[in-house]
């Protein structure tokens, strides 16, 4: 079983659309729940674009205005849907994951922010899973902190932990701890939080034994995804393709044509041009290799500069060389992502 959630800050465009794709891909997930769409209706081919090529079933909340909005959507060879009940804070639907057989219930949350209509929240969705009794799953943005190391330059509220304590308490449900960050929301000034979650109770955990919980890339939303499963990734095949970025490379088109000239080949015109095309094709592939390692190997080496830096900034106020950096590599990182994403949009 792999299931996903993400606050993705919107998902009315393609381009968002795909990095959900990348994250499905990567992570070979089975169930994806996303929040905050910040649509009325999110359109079928930004939902194509999501599970693209796969066959897939889904449910979505509609946003008020610009607020709000949710998805739960699947993979078909693996759910079948039962049964579904909404509001517009949740969204539940009880499936039969079919390789086992199972019954399940998976409940999309997008909690708000009062802590009233959280307590009634809690209430609805602690009813529902206690009336399940089986394997259960609740995923999403809570807007809510457990305990005070949870929160990083941001006032506690000392009533909305305990409420979100006693629902997990209520519900049943266990908390597994990130494997690989603290805190799953940036905000402004250095602010963070935990307030994404993936919460599964003793029968969930007991028919997929060993599953983790690990974050991905928050990349343009300001929360990052959260995966649950034995989560190898998988990158599939690498087939060679043509990026019409290529052309935007400094001397992309001087070193194509003197590749070109290099190639000895005689017979008849067709026959030089398609066996130059393989040769060329083959000399572009070993430098793009080369070329994506550098590319990658910088946005490694910023992202652990700019999470180690959290780290310390976890601990104490960073200095002002320190903040200076932190902004810095960030900045050098959105460049090179930027890249990389347009080299999947201009793939040709």
């Amino acid at each position: 079983m792999k299931v996903a959630t993400w606050n993705t800050r919107g998902l009315g465009n393609k381009g968002k659309g795909r990095r959900v794709f990348n994250l499905i891909t990567k992570f070979q997930v089975q169930f994806m729940a996303i929040q905050e769409t910040m649509v009325e209706n999110v359109s079928p081919s930004v939902l194509r674009e999501v599970w693209k090529g796969m066959s897939f079933g889904g449910l979505q909340v509609s946003s008020c205005g610009r607020s709000g909005g949710m998805i739960s959507c699947w993979k078909d060879e693996f759910f079948i849907l039962k049964s579904y009940f909404q509001c517009q804070y949740w969204l539940a639907t009880f499936l039969t994951y079919i390789p086992s057989g199972i019954d399940v219930l998976i409940i999309n949350v997008y909690a708000p922010q009062g802590e009233s209509d959280k307590k009634n929240i809690w209430k609805q969705i602690s009813r529902m899973v206690n009336k399940w009794n089986g394997p259960s799953c609740v995923l999403g943005d809570f807007n809510s902190t457990r305990f005070p190391n949870e929160r990083l330059r941001e006032e506690l509220d000392v009533t909305n932990m305990a409420n979100f304590n006693k629902f997990i308490l209520k519900a049943k449900l266990i908390d597994q701890n990130i494997q690989n960050e603290m805190f799953t929301w940036d905000g402004l000034n250095g602010k963070m939080s935990r307030i994404d979650r993936i919460l599964v109770n003793m029968e969930w955990l007991s028919l997929w034994p060993g599953a983790v919980v690990i974050a991905g890339d928050k990349g343009y939303s300001d929360h990052k995804p959260h995966v649950w499963g034995k989560t190898v990734p998988f990158w599939g095949p690498k087939p060679f393709r043509f990026f019409n970025g290529w052309f935007e490379v400094p001397k992309f088109m001087i070193m194509c044509k003197e590749l070109w000239r290099s190639y000895l080949v005689e017979g008849y015109s067709t026959y030089v041009v398609l066996s130059k095309c393989k040769l060329l094709k083959k000399d572009l592939k070993v430098w793009s290799d080369e070329k994506v390692f550098k590319d990658k190997l910088e946005l490694t080496s910023l992202t652990s500069r700019i999470y180690d830096l959290k780290k310390v900034q976890e601990t104490r106020n960073l200095l002002p060389s320190e903040v200076s950096n932190l902004v810095d590599f960030k900045a050098k990182r959105r460049v090179l992502q930027r890249q990389e994403d347009r080299k999947k949009m201009f793939q040709s």
